[in-house]
């Protein structure tokens, strides 16, 4: 399938089974994960001012008592078939809820962490060395976050940071889906040639609504393939999008 740019709903199964199924007349089956809840959450996310504008919309939780192993034979042969190289089952997830359901996601090792998370703007001559490895210079104006310590841990809607990496020893994670402004990952992606699956998605406009459901998507499926106990999930609107109607003469 080939998807054009202005088609971003297309960038998932759910969005071309959405598609099949109007032009097919056929129903359409939308995941319905069950998590059970146990216990708050803490406030461990926290926004400067300046960067709310540019995400419309933030949910976290966290899963305490993970065990981090390789993903079942099942999910690696389905991310072999995307192109994605398994890693471990909670990342493993993460990849496959975006491959599903259009969002990309995004897990922390939370005992990495010193303190709480802060998203802010980056300030030009700042570097972050992401998940592959590679150290990235940023510039004023770039998503990035930061732990309690000022340690950078995440280039914000293109790569999470090696520092907070999450691998075998990880207990306690982090689990983040947001939404980030397409222009702004856009600029990022483009000056640093860094395009990644959750960059793709976010320039091109991750569904609003999704957001929610693919938190809990994957939150289902790392606890049945990585244990853990998740916690209320804490639903963060700062933008709320307005409803749209588009009307339409059916006879032409």
């Amino acid at each position: 399938v080939e998807v054009s740019p202005n088609r971003g709903d297309c960038l998932s199964i759910l969005g071309i089974a959405r598609e099949l199924s109007a032009k097919l007349n056929l129903g359409l089956k939308i995941p319905s994960p069950q998590v059970k809840e146990k216990g708050d959450t803490p406030e461990v996310v926290k926004f400067s001012s300046s960067v709310k504008k540019f995400i419309p919309r933030y949910t976290y939780r966290l899963i305490k008592g993970v065990k981090i192993a390789p993903s079942p034979k099942e999910i690696q042969k389905k991310l072999a078939s995307y192109g994605f190289r398994p890693i471990n089952n909670v990342v493993d997830i993460t990849n496959l809820v975006m491959i599903e359901i259009g969002g990309p996601l995004h897990a922390f090792d939370l005992d990495k962490l010193k303190g709480k998370l802060k998203i802010r703007l980056a300030k030009t001559g700042e570097s972050l060395i992401t998940l592959d490895g590679k150290e990235r210079k940023l510039k004023d104006g770039d998503l990035v976050a930061e732990d309690g310590e000022g340690k950078l841990t995440d280039l914000c809607g293109i790569m999470g940071g090696f520092y907070s990496e999450v691998e075998e020893k990880t207990k306690t994670i982090l689990l983040q889906s947001a939404i980030f402004d397409p222009v702004k990952i856009r600029l990022t992606s483009k000056r640093l040639r860094h395009q990644t699956d959750a960059s793709y998605r976010y320039e091109r406009g991750v569904d609003y609504k999704i957001t929610r459901l693919a938190l809990d998507r994957a939150t289902e499926l790392i606890v049945r393939c990585a244990g853990g106990e998740p916690t209320k999930c804490i639903d963060l609107k700062f933008q709320q999008l307005p409803e749209r109607v588009i009307e339409l003469e059916p006879a032409r």
